[in-house]
């Protein structure tokens, strides 16, 4: 008799940069950044996990999505699965199909959330089925080794994120009581030619590149968060509606509005839960898809 299967749906929550500054590029290729990241539950995707069994000796993950873009061979599930596999034995053999709900290009982290999700079940699978598994700090390391934000989403909660991202340092969050609006235009932004566009637009640093050491006992978050995100220079010139939501967000009671990531998605920070709710129907009616938090 064939054992059922064990099927499992997890949802992966997005994030948002609350402010984001980026330093020049790196030798490594990657850039350096500063910015305090916040986890929120929706927009999300979902993994829907069917167990099929023990594979130690190669590779068994199935991937399958209905959004076209998403390699089935390569993308942040296999990276990830692949990585895990190698540092532990045995894994079971999964068929994943990914259900889509945060918008790609849109500058939360979808594809980071969806490894995070993953590699937290594979740990948490490990653990219940041999009794061992990977400590916090190896299983850390090992996100890192997927993608710049998977350890962000494996910690899961309102951090200081420093180095290219992988370096994070829990903090109270500055903002409670407030109310978040985001808003998802119908738009994708590539990730990397949002970076080189940056690039372009400024010159070389005259020397070094930023750390986590130039920014020790210096700007306090408050000010941060006045500073803004980088890519706003070079993106809302790009796409003008971006920065037009923005003014609306900020014309409707936010303190804060800005874009997360490199786009597309926009924010803003309300003191108000009222004018929160009201720019929210505002822009529902208009066709954006918004998303409100209570923070």
């Amino acid at each position: 008799m064939t054992p059922p299967l064990s099927v499992l749906r997890l949802a992966c929550g997005c994030k948002v940069n609350l402010f984001l500054r980026v330093g020049h590029k790196r030798p490594d290729g990657y850039h350096s950044l500063k910015s305090l990241f916040l986890p929120l539950p929706e927009p999300r995707d979902v993994l829907e996990v069917t167990v099929s069994g023990l594979h130690s000796s190669r590779r068994h993950l199935r991937v399958q999505c209905a959004i076209p873009g998403i390699h089935p061979e390569n993308n942040t599930l296999t990276k990830a699965y692949d990585l895990y596999a190698r540092a532990v034995e045995p894994v079971p053999s999964l068929s994943v199909t990914l259900h889509k709900g945060i918008p790609q290009g849109s500058g939360l982290g979808g594809g980071s959330s969806d490894a995070a999700c993953l590699l937290r079940f594979l740990r948490e699978w490990t653990v219940r089925n041999e009794g061992a598994g990977l400590s916090d700090e190896e299983l850390l390391a090992l996100g890192a080794q997927v993608g710049a934000d998977v350890p962000f989403f494996l910690l899961n909660r309102p951090a200081l994120a420093q180095g290219i991202g992988e370096i994070l340092d829990p903090v109270p969050f500055p903002f409670a009581g407030m109310c978040l609006i985001l808003v998802c235009p119908d738009l994708h932004i590539p990730t990397a030619w949002a970076f080189a566009l940056l690039d372009a637009a400024r010159p070389e640093p005259a020397s070094g590149c930023l750390t986590r050491n130039c920014w020790q006992d210096t700007t306090p978050l408050a000010q941060d968060m006045l500073y803004g995100n980088d890519f706003e220079q070079v993106i809302f010139p790009v796409f003008p509606q971006l920065e037009r939501l923005c003014v609306e967000l900020l014309r409707g009671g936010a303190a804060v509005a800005r874009m997360s990531g490199t786009g597309a998605s926009v924010f803003g920070l309300f003191p108000e839960g009222d004018a929160a709710a009201n720019i929210a129907e505002k822009l529902r009616s208009a066709g954006f898809a918004v998303y409100a938090h209570a923070l």
